[in-house]
């Protein structure tokens, strides 16, 4: 099953989880958990949605109820030195998507 983004931004549901996928440091995927929906963000063409940077996603966000975020990046240096892939080459930082309304 694939979400659209004109999909889940006209779906007024909360939005449970959303993390953001980092590669190479400038293309970012998101990974969408609401409600029986799990699974990357699609673009029109059924392609993973690409994003520019963080900014631009939480921007994108900044009115949709978003419960739980999270930036994921997994580093490729040991495989880049010749070293065996390890499972703790993953680093996940929570991030605030609420804005302090006045």
């Amino acid at each position: 099953m694939h979400m659209q983004l004109e999909q889940l931004l006209n779906n007024k549901a909360p939005i449970e989880r959303l993390r953001i996928l980092s590669f190479e440091m400038n293309i970012y995927l998101v990974e969408i958990h609401q409600g029986e929906f799990s699974g990357l963000l699609r673009a029109q063409d059924g392609r993973p949605q690409r994003f520019n940077s963080v900014a631009q996603i939480k921007e994108l966000f900044s009115e949709s109820d978003v419960r739980s975020a999270e930036l994921v990046h997994e580093s490729p240096y040991d495989e880049m030195i010749g070293n065996p892939p390890r499972a703790a080459n993953q680093m996940v930082l929570p991030l605030q998507f609420t804005q302090n309304k006045a």
